[in-house]
């Protein structure tokens, strides 16, 4: 690597940092990420994050620490996990570990998310989130922005971003690890930044190497992207139609864990001679009810896990307190939703239930639908 002047002179010639030498550390490179997002190109390929905001580095989720959390002026989140790379069993690790990061994070409201940001409870979490934007220059709508992040706290449509000083080719060990969050709406991209020493210090050269082609009810295909003539990965080429679109009744019950499919069916199938709005996305469906010639959302169902009448849950879609609490002092007769509840969890995972467990649970939102569906109708 050279660099030249203007007239093609010979100004600094570079030498590669070699790997092995184990000159660059993590944190370095995390340092380097958090103060220069602009080194990124990762706006060639995902136009909605061109323009990266710092949040925070070792934000804390339940399971971890994510590296490096950035936001974007009209309020999308990227997360970053840096590895230096060692063995091409790395990226196993580091794509599972992502992943569960961004399944944490699909938990948070916006006041936690700034309450984790600036270290602060309270209302005064979002007034200084909102003043540390503003001091470093940033300009948001505010009202905007909430909303935005919000939503993609909710829906978890994130870009998860691994970088390293050298991804391998082996990517197609990604997707198991991808099959397991079915029910976030995130991207991934893989960079590279190579490094090369000069007299002055180092130059970078950034390159995004690989990223997910799609991600759609857990269907995944993965282009290694470096132009490479010895390499040429294609690490999941199943492609059907239903994978383009919204999902069906069909597809979602296939998806479902053994035996709950049969609990959920005749549930569902009396939700929709009672006429109740069902909307199907590309991972689930949610309940809508008419309010104000509005449709308001009451109940999200994925195949993997559902929505719960948290407090967090019913602050966040603005739901009528007692009946939410009805449903609240319902469930806690169970122990299992007892201790879910206590967490104040927006969304539980199937997993955590028996089947005992989960008909119950179909039981209370099948009166609480009701009750909500009743209560609009009465206010509109």
């Amino acid at each position: 690597m050279i660099i030249i002047d203007k007239e093609t002179n010979i100004v600094e010639r570079c030498k590669p940092v070699s790997i092995q030498d184990n000159v660059i550390k993590e944190d370095f490179l995390q340092k380097l990420l958090f103060h220069e997002p602009s080194i990124l190109p990762i706006g060639e390929i995902y136009p909605d994050f061109s323009k990266l905001i710092p949040i925070m580095r070792e934000f804390p989720v339940k399971s971890g620490y994510i590296d490096v959390l950035y936001a974007t002026p009209n309020g999308n989140i990227c997360l970053v996990e840096t590895k230096l790379w060692r063995s091409p069993e790395a990226h196993r690790t580091v794509v599972a570990q992502i992943i569960d990061y961004a399944s944490d994070l699909a938990t948070f409201s916006f006041q936690e998310f700034c309450e984790a940001s600036t270290k602060l409870s309270g209302e005064g979490a979002i007034d200084s989130f909102f003043k540390t934007l503003r001091r470093d220059g940033i300009r948001v709508n505010n009202i905007e922005f909430q909303a935005n992040i919000q939503q993609s706290l909710s829906t978890g449509r994130f870009l998860l971003l691994i970088i390293g000083d050298k991804i391998y080719p082996q990517v197609s060990l990604i997707t198991e690890a991808i099959q397991s969050a079915p029910h976030l709406e995130f991207s991934i991209a893989l960079a590279e930044l190579r490094f090369y020493e000069s007299n002055s210090g180092y130059l970078v050269v950034p390159n995004i190497v690989g990223r997910t082609n799609e991600v759609t009810r857990a269907v995944v295909k993965i282009r290694y992207e470096q132009s490479k003539p010895e390499i040429d990965v294609t690490a999941f080429e199943e492609e059907t139609k239903s994978t383009r679109g919204k999902t069906n009744r069909r597809d979602f019950l296939s998806q479902m864990p053994e035996d709950f499919a049969d609990i959920f069916l005749p549930i569902f199938e009396d939700w929709e001679r009672r006429g109740y709005t069902i909307s199907w996305g590309t991972v689930g469906f949610t309940i809508r009810t008419l309010h104000k010639k509005r449709f308001k959302t009451i109940l999200e169902i994925a195949p993997y896990y559902s929505s719960i009448y948290s407090e967090k849950f019913e602050k966040s879609r603005k739901l009528p307190t007692e009946i939410c609490q009805r449903f609240r002092t319902q469930v806690r007769r169970n122990l299992t939703f007892r201790q879910l509840l206590s967490e104040d969890r927006s969304y539980i995972y199937y997993k955590d239930l028996s089947l005992e467990d989960y008909s119950f649970l179909l039981r209370e939102f099948d009166t609480t639908i009701k009750e909500l569906t009743d209560y609009y109708s009465k206010t509109s």
